[in-house]
């Protein structure tokens, strides 16, 4: 799968990158949510994991652009808060809330699968 990773933690969005390539997986990685956008529209992802709390534009406005993009891509938001908060009307199909195990990761990416196999 093709796979965008947003995070402005280096070290966060590093580590999903190696675990994601170490499974197979195509990854492309931003740092902020205009980089996300801009590298989104070239790459085309299949999933992206968001965090919500970036520095520039919000991880929901991130999520939007995405959908405006491509309705098929799989949007995952990653947080380090309370899930009960977060609106998935918002663009969002999953939530992660960090720390984030390889076994979460593994997971939603068998739902991304099914769900394109879908659409």
């Amino acid at each position: 799968m093709r796979v965008l990773v947003v995070d402005d933690h280096p070290d966060t969005a590093d580590a999903l990158e190696i675990v994601l390539k170490a499974a197979g997986h195509v990854v492309q990685t931003a740092y902020s949510g205009t980089d996300a956008v801009q590298l989104a529209n070239e790459f085309a992802p299949d999933l992206a994991f968001v965090d919500i709390q970036l520095p520039d534009i919000s991880g929901f406005a991130v999520a939007k652009e995405l959908r405006k993009q491509s309705g098929r891509v799989n949007i995952v938001a990653i947080t380090g808060g309370d899930s009960r908060k977060l609106p998935f009307a918002s663009n969002f199909d999953q939530h992660l809330v960090k720390p984030v195990s390889a076994k979460q990761i593994y997971q939603l990416i068998e739902v991304a699968r099914e769900a394109i196999k879908v659409a």
